[in-house]
């Protein structure tokens, strides 16, 4: 899974790591960070927000907003 964070890129996308074939690509706000996979899910910040979504097909599971701050690459604990 990658982001595009460079001349003003705004999606994110998962290739297939056999054949380098794009399984899906969803548009983004922009300037993701370093995305975290864990748990057949993907993690990836964009300025306030945290984005879950399906590494299956790129479908939104959840959102969540820190309006104090901006918000970098996510880590799993534990």
């Amino acid at each position: 899974m990658g982001s595009r964070i460079q001349a003003r890129g705004k999606s994110t996308w998962c290739l297939d790591v056999n054949t380098g074939k794009l399984l899906w690509q969803i548009e983004n706000k922009g300037h993701a960070y370093i995305p975290l996979i864990a748990e057949n899910k993907g993690f990836f910040c964009i300025g306030n927000n945290i984005y879950s979504i399906s590494l299956r097909d790129g479908s939104l599971n959840w959102e969540q907003n820190e309006p104090d701050t901006y918000i970098f690459n996510p880590k799993k604990n534990g």
